[in-house]
């Protein structure tokens, strides 16, 4: 089977944004909800179990994403009985995978309360709650969890979308039921496991329909099964780094300063995940099709993918960023008021934090095509490191601003700046590191001067009101977009990304007539 990367990569940015989209109102609708009719202590149990499952997650060991990176090459060579092969292996090791994640999660089950500051909502079993987040966790690993990783490696993911995109209607649909109808948590939560059993199922019918030939069968080779363990291993400290560092941020803060801090930190965060998610929709769209550039294109094909990629990709990231500078504390105050607010000097570092975050974006998409993880594993190991003990010091002396300050310097200067060296010593090896570094803090320099402009025309506008609220964003859509345009439009690299972002829409309009 023959991968059209362009088509795949436009329908699945499509179907991507419609996911983006609906994870984006629907959860703020519940977290609504949720916080008027039961109250913000429930929003701070949300955000805490979370980030422990995320943690245990942590026993995937990075196994799905090194194994699907296993896929691109017989993929490409239509190589079926290596791709059955995979499967099968896959197959074995995530139910081990859903094994371990359920004996790790009952063995700190006792440890719980010491995690939480301050008083529990007393209709809540702490234990009886984490074991539902628990059994949803391990249904996924269960559950046919290996099909997805072939659709993935297949660059479909908008078949997978399609699927989310019902059942996310269907799960908030009845969890807002419940909530009006109810006022029960235990019922809002008992939903996920639920939703992840149907997600996982209808995912295994399709695959199965989709690539009838291509089952378990067969044993990996012995040279693959070492490959995909070394792999495995690089890729579970880089995920380790991943995942730990946006948990210990809501662990810290609610060991430090108890669930009310957890519950409004998380709504900051929500936003910014949110706005983050409508980004990596282009990543996640492109993942499986850069991974098939790299096995048939040349590396100087796809460094100049790499530039244009990353061009339009810190327009778009700079552009949100600015957006959530002007139009977080007017939109926060109008959703929870201003006794569940951030000061300003702590809600500047969110619109940073997500452009620090965005800047590794695509270079994260080119390091996991290339498949670089153990090159890439002291980087992860530092980061981690690094992050753990200034998150310490940061919550200590500066509170929740010193907790963000501690990842958004750690992402820059190891993540970012490490993490690209790494891309460039071992595949874009002939081109200059230094000067891509120069046009980031270019792009960066032009992002800074575009925000603080478009923040002071926002600051001329009264700071409350929801007419207010809707003039400052019209004035985010138009007034950076003109400032990019104005600095940009007579280079080079402006015309090839902006030759790619119409072939793109052309393709999604082409799909959707």
């Amino acid at each position: 089977m023959q991968i059209e990367r362009t088509k795949n990569t436009a329908r699945n940015m499509l179907w991507g944004l419609i996911e983006k989209l609906l994870q984006l109102v629907l959860p703020f609708v519940t977290r609504t909800l949720i916080l008027k009719l039961i109250g913000e202590q429930y929003l701070g149990l949300n955000s805490l179990f979370t980030s422990i499952i995320s943690v245990l997650n942590l026993a995937d060991l990075g196994f799905g994403t090194a194994i699907t990176f296993s896929m691109y090459k017989p993929i490409a060579d239509n190589d079926e009985h290596k791709l059955c092969a995979l499967l099968g292996y896959y197959k074995t090791i995530y139910r081990v995978i859903g094994g371990i994640v359920l004996g790790v999660g009952i063995a700190i089950m006792p440890f719980l309360k010491h995690l939480i500051t301050g008083e529990v909502p007393n209709d809540i079993n702490l234990y009886l709650l984490y074991s539902i987040y628990l059994l949803n966790t391990v249904l996924s690993y269960w559950l046919f969890a290996y099909k997805k990783s072939l659709i993935h490696a297949y660059h479909r993911d908008d078949v997978s979308t399609k699927i989310s995109v019902s059942l996310l209607i269907l799960q908030y649909g009845l969890q807002i039921g419940l909530l009006f109808l109810f006022d029960n948590y235990y019922l809002y939560i008992l939903i996920l496991p639920v939703i992840t059993l149907f997600n996982n199922i209808l995912t295994a019918i399709v695959a199965k329909k989709m690539f009838p030939s291509l089952i378990c069968r067969g044993k990996v080779d012995e040279i693959t099964r070492k490959d995909i363990k070394r792999r495995v291993g690089g890729a579970f400290i880089g995920k380790f780094c991943g995942v730990t560092r946006n948990s210990l941020d809501s662990i810290f803060i609610s060991s430090f300063f108890g669930l009310t801090l957890v519950a409004i930190y998380g709504n900051y965060y929500y936003i910014l995940t949110a706005v983050h998610g409508l980004l990596t929709i282009v990543t996640v769209a492109m993942a499986s099709g850069v991974g098939n550039s790299i096995a048939k294109e040349s590396v100087e094909k796809n460094y100049q993918d790499f530039e244009n990629f990353t061009f339009l990709y810190s327009w778009i990231s700079g552009w949100f960023a600015c957006c959530l500078l002007c139009l977080y504390q007017p939109f926060m105050q109008i959703w929870v008021g201003e006794d569940l607010m951030f000061s300003s000097s702590i809600m500047i570092l969110f619109p940073i934090y997500l452009y620090v975050m965005a800047a590794s974006d695509i270079k994260n998409v080119y390091y996991t095509a290339c498949g670089l993880w153990w090159e890439g594993r002291w980087r992860a190991a530092l980061e981690f490191g690094l992050n753990l003990i200034l998150n310490y010091f940061g919550a200590k002396y500066l509170g929740v601003a010193g907790i963000m300050l501690a990842t958004i310097i750690t992402m820059i200067g190891v993540n970012f700046i490490y993490g690209t060296q790494i891309l460039f010593k071992y595949y874009f090896s002939k081109q200059k590191l230094s000067k891509y570094l120069l046009k980031q803090l270019l792009y960066l320099a032009v992002t800074s001067l575009m925000a603080i402009s478009t923040y002071f025309v926002c600051s001329l506008l009264p700071k409350s009101g929801i007419l207010y609220f809707f003039l400052k964003g019209i004035i985010c859509i138009i007034l950076p977009n003109l400032f990019y345009f104005l600095v940009y439009f007579k280079t080079g690299i402006f015309r090839r990304a902006m030759a790619l972002f119409k072939n793109l829409i052309s393709i999604v309009i082409k799909k959707r007539s």
